[in-house]
Formats: structure tokens, sequence, C-alpha cells
């Protein structure tokens, strides 16, 4: 377990990863934020090639003291557990009423609205399926509900998401006109490959920030009240924002 350890440091080191532990079968590494998708997707792909399958279920995302953090569960469960977990896994999701397809229709209505090209059109079509592919497949380790807000906005030709944090974030290349942005819930890990998954096409330009401060306003996102009293603690809620490419 040392050993992986080790190894998962090396790997996040390119992504800032200067602090590490290991507890409780669990490799924790705060990282730099913001955090570019292209560097994060390289991590994440080395990261899950170095761990115990089934990987997916084994590498995070997350936020401590308002700082990013990468982690792996490095323990490997034993068989009848993990067959109860999956025995488990259809029951929980028959309870959970699946409204990701309207929540999403919701996120992009006012800018199909205003989409008047094909071409914009179909970016926007784009943008529905991948935000209702984050809603449905991305979920915590107990199956708890990740996404606190999800929207879409479309970037004027002087303003990206990079001019309003950092030239890291790389989405001013191509100046994409339509950006998805989420915030996630401050306190549950991410499932990092579910995620890269689940974002497909529009995992290859944007970033992810615990750094709200930083943005315009046209990228602020509405925080639940459960999220604020977490806030208020110091802790920090991750946003992403994805490029739509067209």
């Amino acid at each position: 377990m040392e050993e992986a350890h080790a190894a998962l440091g090396e790997l996040a080191a390119p992504i800032g990863g200067n602090s590490a532990t290991l507890r409780n079968g669990i490799s924790s590494h705060r990282i730099k934020s913001p955090l570019a998708f292209p560097v994060l997707d390289t991590f994440a792909q080395r990261a899950g090639d170095a761990l115990p399958a089934p990987a997916a279920d084994r590498l995070f995302l997350g936020s401590l003291d308002g700082r990013l953090v990468v982690s792996a569960r490095l323990r490997v469960d034993p068989p009848a557990a993990t067959a109860t977990a999956t025995a488990e896994a259809p029951r929980r999701k028959k309870r959970a009423r699946d409204d990701c397809s309207e929540r999403a229709r919701r996120a992009v209505a006012t800018i199909r609205a205003r989409a008047d090209t094909p071409e914009l059109r179909a970016a926007v079509d784009l943008a529905e399926a991948t935000i209702e592919a984050l809603l449905r497949a991305v979920r915590g380790p107990a199956g708890e509900e990740l996404f606190e807000a999800c929207g879409l906005s479309m970037a004027v030709a002087q303003q990206t998401v990079a001019s309003a944090t950092a030239p890291a974030a790389n989405l001013s290349n191509q100046r994409p006109r339509l950006i998805i942005a989420a915030r996630l819930a401050t306190g549950v890990p991410v499932p990092l490959l579910k995620l890269r998954r689940a974002l497909g096409e529009c995992f290859k330009d944007g970033m992810i920030t615990t750094d709200a401060s930083a943005l315009g306003p046209a990228y602020q996102l509405p925080l639940s009240a459960a999220g604020q009293a977490v806030e208020e603690t110091g802790q920090r809620s991750i946003l992403l924002f994805a490029a739509v490419p067209t």
C-alpha cells in the first residue's frame, strides 16, 4: 500500500500534488486550483491504469479546507463485500426518481431559445446530453446527489472562463461559444473517472476550481442552504466549467 501511495504521489506531482497523506487505506493528495482539464485528464488516465480494478470506484476528486484534493481507495475489498455492494446498487437506483432528462432540458432552455444556427443548435444538443450524463452517472460513493447546480452559458467574444480566472484554464484558445457550468456538493467525493467519461468530448477543454471569487458574474452559480452552511466552516465546493465543442 505504501508503494501505491508513493506512485500516486508521483503522478499527482505535475498537478501540484505537494501534500500527501495515507490513512485507513486512502491515499490523498492536495492539488492546485484552478486546474485545466487536459492536465487532469492525463492524471486520471495514468492513475486509473495504476489502481486495482474497478478503478472507477477508487479514484476521487474533492475539496478540503478550500483546496482541491485527489484521493484513491487503495484497500482491496473482499469479494463478499463487493458482491453485496453490487446487489444493493440496483435497489438504490429504483427508489430514486430519475429526473435527469428534465433537469438537463431546463439547464439549456435559455440558450436553446437563442440558438439561431444549425451549428449552435447541435452544440446545445451535445450540452444537454452531457449534462444529463453527468446527473445520471456521476454520484457519490453511496449514491449521493453531487450536482447542486448545472447551467449552460454563451460566452461573449471578449469574455471567457480563462480570462475570468487564469490562463491555465485554457478555455480561450478557440473561443468556445457554449460553456457548461456546474457546482458540486461540498464534502462529497466525486468519482473522477466517471466524471471524465460522462463529460466525453467536453472534457477536452475546461477547468475545475474552488475559488468562486475569481469568476465573473456570468459564471456565478447558486449555492444551496446546506452548501452555504458547509462553506461557512471554511470548506469550498468544486466549480466545473466545460467548453462544448462545435
